[in-house]
């Protein structure tokens, strides 16, 4: 008994002291994407097509998350943004699910080649139709029913969750992520943006807060379509824990002083900071509609086993990393010494780059804010513009391994790893990976 309250004293003196590690503590590192799309609301190919691309592609767990939608079993034809409902309902009264109707090519449609490629893979007999005259319905498969059929214990996970897609006013997209939950509710839109977030992740605590498992709410791809979610929305918002860092693609050109996604994560941290209150954590994702080879981005979580519940966990402790193209084998933050250890899953022949970003305190908080007409097709906007201060460069090393022990003055450090040969010249830097921001 002396021993084992010894053992237990010395285990709670290490805790206080900060001595052990607070990241990536466990073993397993599980490949993930958090935003997908399919036939259920506007993607191009069938369910269970979209899942199986992703099982066969080396990912460990994904999130189908279609337009304001959950893939239950309610019978129904109308998807975000589509009706097809048959004259002669009497054809269906036996059966669930999402029908779609086989029309031409273009967004939101079912198409013969979803259909054709879809029946190659899995047969003609994975797939349910109903004729009506010249109209043909195709079944969707639910989330239960993907589930059954790729679900592996331990190899692959499907998470439940939607997108709600709508938008504010003056034609601000508002986009948002609900993981692990199994219901839609309508989308709240509001005058501005922070409304807008604001109302929908209240109204979604009340939905499910009676959740047997937990859930997460996630901003997505605030840059898209023209600045329609701006730095000071998250700001003002602290509640929001996660944004989308990787899925941040631009209907129209950016404006020459435009912030990048990696510039409004660092701008909502350095205010977030200064007044107390949460760290912004940063998703990748690939938002994909159209599957091909190209990989846009994804989520690599640390965690104990595959289960939503452990993901959540470890995505909620920051024990995750975004990525475009490269990865981390290990992500170390000392709380004692408050040091961030880094090293890269190196590839043959190829040099790295690992830098360490953060912001001091005292930084210019200066925030000019740019009046944008509207000029068509770009909407009126306007800009934030926040200090070079913001998000600066505070160590960089060529290697695969590196660490930066915090200053007194640094408010935040967080590592990126990019190729060192490359020259990057999008929103982001192209193979890249992220971690989270330690303070």
């Amino acid at each position: 008994m002396k021993t084992s309250i010894r053992l237990y004293l010395g285990y709670l003196v290490l805790i206080l002291t900060g001595l052990f590690v607070s990241e990536s503590v466990y073993a397993e590192w599980f490949k993930g994407n958090l935003h997908m799309h399919t036939q259920w609301s506007d993607g191009q190919p069938m369910p269970e097509w979209a899942v199986a691309w992703y099982k066969e592609n080396g990912y460990h767990f994904i999130v189908t998350t279609d337009h304001n939608t959950f893939q239950n079993d309610e019978l129904r034809f109308k998807a975000w943004s589509y009706h097809c409902e048959s004259p002669d309902l009497t054809l269906f009264e036996q059966e669930n699910s999402r029908w779609k109707e086989v029309r031409g090519a273009g967004w939101n449609q079912l198409t013969q080649e979803s259909i054709d490629e879809t029946a190659a893979k899995f047969g003609e007999d994975s797939l349910k139709c109903i004729k009506d005259g010249d109209r043909v319905f195709y079944r969707l498969k639910t989330f239960d029913e993907l589930v059954e059929q790729f679900c592996e214990p331990g190899r692959f996970l499907m998470i439940p969750g939607f997108e709600q897609t709508g938008g504010s006013g003056n034609d601000h997209q508002v986009h948002m992520n609900f993981i692990n939950v199994r219901s839609a509710f309508p989308y709240l839109q509001r005058e501005t943006p922070k409304q807008t977030i604001q109302d929908n992740l209240s109204f979604g605590r009340q939905c499910y807060e009676y959740n047997l498992q937990p859930w997460l709410f996630i901003l997505n791809h605030p840059i898209w379509r023209y600045y329609d979610v701006s730095p000071s929305d998250l700001i003002q918002v602290p509640e929001v824990q996660f944004f989308e860092l990787n899925n941040n693609g631009t209907t129209y050109p950016v404006h020459e002083k435009g912030w990048n996604p990696e510039k409004f994560w660092d701008a909502v941290n350095a205010f977030r900071l200064i007044e107390g209150k949460q760290i912004l954590l940063g998703i990748g994702s690939d938002d994909r509609h159209y599957y091909g080879s190209f990989e846009g981005g994804w989520t690599v979580v640390n965690a104990d086993k595959l289960t939503a519940p452990a993901i959540i966990d470890a995505l909620t402790r920051a024990d995750f990393y975004a990525s475009n193209g490269l990865d981390f084998e290990t992500i170390k933050f000392d709380d004692a010494s408050k040091t961030l250890s880094v090293k890269v899953k190196a590839e043959e022949g190829k040099a790295y780059r690992i830098d360490f970003i953060g912001t001091k305190k005292g930084f210019d908080q200066t925030v000019e804010i740019i009046d944008l007409p509207a000029e068509s097709p770009k909407p009126e906007r306007k800009l934030e513009v926040y200090s070079e201060d913001i998000g600066i460069i505070l160590k960089s090393v060529d290697g695969t391994e590196a660490e930066y022990q915090m200053q007194d003055d640094d408010l935040y450090v967080r590592a990126r790893v990019i190729l060192s040969t490359e020259e990057n010249k999008g929103l982001l830097p192209e193979p890249a990976a992220w971690t989270q921001p330690h303070r």
